[in-house]
Protein backbone atom coordinates (compact mmCIF):
# COMPACT_ATOMS: atom_id res chain seq x y z
CA UNK A 1 0.00 0.00 0.00
CA UNK A 2 1.48 3.32 -1.08
CA UNK A 3 0.54 6.48 0.74
CA UNK A 4 0.33 9.65 -1.31
CA UNK A 5 0.87 12.94 0.40
CA UNK A 6 -0.84 16.06 -0.89
CA UNK A 7 0.50 19.36 0.32
CA UNK A 8 -2.46 21.66 0.60
CA UNK A 9 -2.04 25.34 1.29
CA UNK A 10 -4.20 27.02 3.94
CA UNK A 11 -6.68 28.24 1.30
CA UNK A 12 -7.18 24.72 -0.06
CA UNK A 13 -4.90 24.85 -3.13
CA UNK A 14 -1.85 22.82 -3.94
CA UNK A 15 1.71 23.98 -4.46
CA UNK A 16 1.30 23.40 -8.20
CA UNK A 17 -1.49 25.98 -8.27
CA UNK A 18 0.74 28.46 -6.46
CA UNK A 19 3.57 27.76 -8.90
CA UNK A 20 1.32 28.29 -11.91
CA UNK A 21 0.00 31.52 -10.40
CA UNK A 22 3.55 32.76 -9.79
CA UNK A 23 4.64 31.87 -13.34
CA UNK A 24 1.64 33.64 -14.87
CA UNK A 25 2.26 36.78 -12.78
CA UNK A 26 5.93 36.88 -13.80
CA UNK A 27 5.02 36.29 -17.45
CA UNK A 28 2.50 39.13 -17.30
CA UNK A 29 5.09 41.50 -15.85
CA UNK A 30 7.67 40.55 -18.49
CA UNK A 31 5.10 40.99 -21.27
CA UNK A 32 4.09 44.38 -19.88
CA UNK A 33 7.69 45.61 -19.83
CA UNK A 34 8.28 44.30 -23.36
CA UNK A 35 5.21 46.11 -24.72
CA UNK A 36 6.17 49.32 -22.91
CA UNK A 37 9.68 49.16 -24.38
CA UNK A 38 8.33 48.53 -27.89
CA UNK A 39 5.93 51.49 -27.64
CA UNK A 40 8.73 53.69 -26.31
CA UNK A 41 10.88 52.67 -29.28
CA UNK A 42 8.11 53.58 -31.71
CA UNK A 43 7.73 57.01 -30.12
CA UNK A 44 11.33 58.00 -29.36
CA UNK A 45 13.54 55.41 -31.08
CA UNK A 46 16.68 55.99 -29.03
CA UNK A 47 17.11 53.02 -26.69
CA UNK A 48 18.04 50.35 -29.26
CA UNK A 49 20.14 52.86 -31.20
CA UNK A 50 22.12 53.50 -28.03
CA UNK A 51 22.81 49.80 -27.45
CA UNK A 52 23.37 48.64 -31.03
CA UNK A 53 25.35 51.52 -32.57
CA UNK A 54 28.69 50.19 -33.80
CA UNK A 55 31.70 51.70 -32.08
CA UNK A 56 34.25 53.09 -34.54
CA UNK A 57 37.64 51.38 -34.33
CA UNK A 58 40.85 53.12 -35.31
CA UNK A 59 42.88 51.21 -37.84
CA UNK A 60 46.49 52.19 -38.36
CA UNK A 61 47.81 52.00 -41.88
CA UNK A 62 50.72 49.63 -42.47
CA UNK A 63 54.01 51.11 -43.55
CA UNK A 64 55.23 49.72 -46.85
CA UNK A 65 58.92 49.42 -47.59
Amino acid sequence: MVATVHFYTPNGGTHMQQLMTFISVVAGLVFSVAVALAIEELIFGKVFQLFFTPVPVRVQAERRR
